[in-house]
């Protein structure tokens, strides 16, 4: 962030820094809430709130081996309400 600073003082009216800027920031923000839900998720695995934000968060960032994961600890939890894996499997299904 600090080397985009420093472009963006030499080269003020370069549009593509602030743009990079925004996106550092915002890859910082979701990793940030990726831990903060991941920490949620462990503690309380039946929270689907949280699992479905987590499930999001991943989205967001791109990784699909963190939501294929996901999704699996959700479908082998047995303490799992049924309507919940629906839910799962259609956000599942539409992430394609």
């Amino acid at each position: 962030m600090r080397t985009l600073k420093e472009l963006k003082r030499e080269d003020p009216y370069n549009s593509k820094i602030e743009e990079n800027m925004g996106n550092v920031q915002r890859a910082a923000q979701l990793a940030f809430a990726q831990r903060q839900l991941e920490q949620v998720v462990a503690a309380n695995p039946t929270n689907f709130q949280a699992i479905i934000q987590l499930y999001d968060t991943y989205a967001q960032r791109g990784r699909g081996d963190l939501i294929d994961a996901l999704v699996m600890k959700v479908i082998n939890n047995p303490q799992m309400p049924d309507r919940n894996f629906v839910d799962i499997a259609q956000r599942y299904i539409a992430l394609g």
